[in-house]
């Protein structure tokens, strides 16, 4: 009888290894997945910092060079005759009316924060049911059909 239970007991030990082979190689993977994902999101948050660095950079750059180009047209002006109170009105003004013409296209930028096509294809989903139906048990009210399956419209 021991030669019989001794095959079956390496078999139940080679099984029992395997699945604690299985056990240690998925754990791995995650471990190694979620250590992955960390370093990435250290070197993307690195990668931000910089780019809103180097973004400031630029900023400061380019207001340089507007108040410059600013200064320029100014003296331009006053040489060309005006004083130098109605040059630097003219350039405050050229500068508000640039400011404006900025300002006119914000409400149009903001409008895409809100997602218009996403909600308005959620909204048909909602009004068809497709949402309700893939959250019920089995994916149909009915019985009919499959999850994210189309449906017939009555």
């Amino acid at each position: 009888m021991a030669t019989s239970a001794d095959p079956r007991q390496r078999a139940e030990a080679g099984l029992t290894g395997l699945a604690a082979a299985i056990v240690r190689s998925a754990r791995d993977t995650v471990v190694h997945t979620v250590e992955v994902a960390a370093l990435e999101s250290r070197l993307a948050g690195i990668a931000l910092a910089a780019m809103a660095a180097i973004g400031l950079g630029i900023v400061v750059l380019v207001l340089s060079a507007w108040g410059l180009l600013i200064a320029a047209g100014v003296s331009a002006l006053v040489e060309a005759g005006m004083g130098v109170a109605p040059a630097l009105l003219l350039a405050a003004f050229i500068s508000l009316v640039v400011a404006g013409l900025l300002a006119l296209i914000l409400p149009w930028l903001a409008r895409r924060l809100a997602f218009p096509t996403t909600r308005r294809v959620l909204r048909h989903m909602r009004s068809n049911g497709e949402i309700e139906k893939a959250h019920t048990p089995q994916g149909t009210r009915s019985g009919a059909g499959a999850p994210g399956a189309p449906t017939e419209r009555r």
